[in-house]
């Protein structure tokens, strides 16, 4: 009912006339036709492989303490997602409006603080995991803690795509480079996986899934950058500190060390880079008078 009441709308706003339009149909193959590949290919990186070698390798409860800690990361990767499918109408109407450039400097300035910030939000979920984790699931997967440590460091890594290269690449319709990160993700994850898994159980698989968002992170920050000329600030250096901090816990368990690792490497950041979180800003508040309008 509520299809037909939207036809009858737009009735007077829409050309019945049949008609081909070839530059259209074009455009809709060049964006359409590489997420074909890379939905089929996504599977391989994704836990339903890591199912498969787990299983392979250990027994199910190893593979339930895993699922706990790979389900409550992809609700914390939910965000970002979200955040870039909201991004991409924006960076569509920022191009239609030839303000290139103010997308430009949201890649270059804007990006790194969030990919800082974000990584912050990470170990903080992995810090509450610590506590809630047992409280909720019990004893038998308090080693989903540990699992979860490894596991947020992956959505740390994934947040340069997923707040700001991915909207853009899709926005340009440059979808192929999303298929060549889902070759790239799965080829590290079952190569990875293989290696790991067998000789550090279910932290090699975990550390395989971080290693695949590596890669997959290194080659679109390379691809972003050569072919459409965007500036490199520093969101490379904006994810070391997660980095640092979930490694240096996840070897040594102190976590007053890995936290003093993290605000000092944060804090460095922050002192190096404040012309460009000043920059930041400044954008900021231009995105937010785009979307009031």
């Amino acid at each position: 009912m509520m299809t037909i009441l939207g036809i009858w709308q737009i009735k007077n706003l829409v050309s019945w006339k049949l008609d081909f339009d070839q530059e259209i149909f074009r455009k809709l193959l060049k964006f359409s036709v590489p997420l074909i590949p890379f939905s089929l290919i996504g599977y391989f990186s994704t836990s339903y492989l890591d199912a498969i070698f787990i299983s392979q390798y250990l027994d199910k409860t190893e593979l339930g303490i895993y699922s706990v800690a790979y389900q409550i990361n992809g609700i914390l990767m939910q965000f970002p997602v979200l955040a870039g499918s909201l991004l991409m109408p924006l960076f569509v109407t920022l191009q239609g409006n030839k303000q290139d450039e103010t997308i430009k400097k949201y890649i270059a300035d804007v990006l790194p603080l969030i990919t800082l910030f974000w990584g912050l939000a990470c170990v903080l979920v992995a810090i509450l995991g610590e506590f809630f984790i047992p409280t909720i699931f019990g004893n038998a997967v308090v080693k989903s803690s540990e699992i979860l440590w490894i596991l947020v460091l992956s959505s740390a890594i994934a947040a340069p795509s997923l707040f700001g290269y991915v909207p853009f690449i899709n926005s340009v319709s440059a979808t192929y480079i999303g298929t060549l990160m889902a070759i790239v993700s799965a080829f590290v994850n079952i190569l990875a996986n293989y290696f790991l898994i067998p000789r550090y159980g279910i932290v090699g698989c975990a550390w395989a899934t971080v290693l695949a968002y590596f890669a997959t992170f290194i080659l679109v920050l390379a691809l972003c950058h050569t072919r459409f000329s965007l500036a490199y600030r520093w969101v490379f250096q904006a994810i070391l500190p997660a980095i640092i901090c979930c490694y240096c816990y996840s070897i040594t368990r102190w976590l007053n060390l890995s936290l003093l690792l993290l605000i000092t490497c944060s804090a460095i950041l922050i002192l190096f880079y404040w012309k460009s979180i000043v920059k930041a800003l400044t954008i900021i508040s231009i995105f937010r008078r785009l979307t009031s309008n």
